[in-house]
C-alpha cells in the first residue's frame, strides 16, 4: 500500500476522534497535527519502511478505539491533541518512505472530514461516525496484511526480472 493512502486513513481516523471533543480543541488538535506533520517533513529522518508503516498502523487502531470509546476523550479532552500530534508524525513518516516528505502536505486536507463528522456527532449521529471508521480500519488492516499473508505473482519478482 502507498504512503499517502495510509495518511490519508490516519489522518481521517484522527479527524473522526477530534470531532467528539469540543469545538476549540479539535481546532487546535488540527493545528497540532499539521505542525507536528511539518516539523517531521523538517526534520527529514526516516526509519526503516517497515517500522514506519507498523507505527501507522498502530497508530490508526488506538486512534480508532478513541472514536469507538469517545467517553475518555469528552471526559478529558486535552488528551486529543498528543493523539493528533501522534497522527501528524506517522502521516509525514509513512509518506517519506516513498518519495518527497513534502507529499504529505495536500493529504493534510484530509483532516477536513471533520466537518461532517462533527456535523453527524452533533445531530446524535454518532454512529455513522464510527461505522466509516471501522470501514477505514478495515480497509488499513486488509491493505496492510494482504502483501504479507497472500504470496501469489503479483507480489512476488518473477522469471521476467
Amino acid at each position: 500500500m502507498g504512503g499517502p493512502v495510509a495518511a490519508g486513513l490516519l489522518l481521517a481516523v484522527v479527524a473522526f476522534a477530534l470531532a467528539f471533543v469540543g469545538r476549540r480543541i479539535a481546532i487546535a488538535g488540527i493545528a497540532v497535527c499539521a505542525t507536528a506533520c511539518i516539523a517531521t517533513i523538517l526534520i527529514e529522518r526516516v526509519p526503516a519502511p517497515t517500522w514506519v508503516f507498523a507505527g501507522c498502523w498502530a497508530s490508526l487502531i488506538v486512534t480508532a478505539l478513541q472514536v469507538y470509546f469517545s467517553q475518555g476523550l469528552q471526559r478529558w479532552p486535552f488528551l486529543a491533541l498528543p493523539l493528533a500530534a501522534n497522527g501528524g508524525v506517522w502521516a509525514a513518516l509513512v509518506v517519506a518512505t516513498e518519495g518527497a516528505a513534502t507529499d504529505v502536505l495536500p493529504i493534510l486536507a484530509t483532516l477536513f472530514v471533520i466537518l461532517p463528522a462533527g456535523l453527524c456527532i452533533a445531530r446524535g449521529w454518532a454512529l455513522a461516525v464510527r461505522v466509516v471508521t471501522s470501514w477505514l480500519l478495515a480497509v488499513a488492516l486488509l491493505v496492510g496484511a494482504i502483501p504479507v499473508l497472500v504470496v501469489h505473482p503479483g507480489y512476488v519478482p518473477d522469471h521476467r526480472e
